[in-house]
């Protein structure tokens, strides 16, 4: 049973640089990106992971690719974890977002026309999550997306669904999570140390 547990976003994309509502979309990492990603790579080498279950989106898998950390790990990368599909909101700048619409993507159970509601996200994600949390490994990745990562944290620790933004997830963070005593407890949470100041 995995008793260890690191969530990883992606790092940065052109559409995070640009704050942009990025959702099911998937645009290249940049320059800063792409160093966030060598970063992470070499503060989780030398991490004893079984295993990294990542999404299947593009931008996972170029932090993974860049990262190289598929050289010492075995990767498996799987739909159920994408970002939310935020419908007729993605490719739109943040700001600009009206406050009925701003409300609707904070909301846990609204969705915007075309897409998932947070509670949609988990219906999806939890089920895989608890299948993995069954493998050998005792400590696995999980490389993701920012509303993955804040759903998952909020299950791990037994907080209801509507306190998902309570979690910060910055681009190339790591949030790691362990069991003991029959609960699962936080060691670090949106960890950035390993990244370049300036990134």
């Amino acid at each position: 049973m995995v008793e260890r547990v690191f969530l990883v976003r992606h790092a940065e994309t052109a559409a995070n640089a640009l704050d942009l509502v990025q959702g099911a979309f998937d645009s290249e990492l940049t320059e800063k990106g792409v160093r966030q990603a060598k970063a992470l790579g070499e503060a989780l080498a030398k991490e004893e992971i079984g295993r990294i279950y990542a999404s299947d989106a593009g931008r996972a898998r170029a932090t993974i690719r860049e990262s190289r950390l598929e050289e010492k790990f075995k990767s498996v990368y799987s739909s159920e974890l994408r970002e939310r599909n935020c419908g007729i909101l993605e490719n739109r700048v943040w700001h600009e977002l009206s406050e009925s619409e701003r409300t609707m993507f904070r909301s846990h159970s609204l969705r915007c026309e075309g897409g998932e509601s947070v509670e949609d996200v988990a219906a999806r994600v939890v089920p895989f999550f608890n299948k993995m949390l069954l493998e050998k490994e005792e400590a696995t990745m999980v490389l993701t997306h920012h509303l993955v990562i804040t759903t998952l944290s909020c299950f791990l620790l037994g907080m209801p669904l509507e306190k998902w933004r309570a979690f910060r997830t910055d681009n190339a963070s790591i949030s790691e999570f362990y069991y003991r005593d029959g609960l699962w407890r936080i060691k670090r949470i949106n960890d950035t140390c390993h990244l370049n100041p300036r990134d």
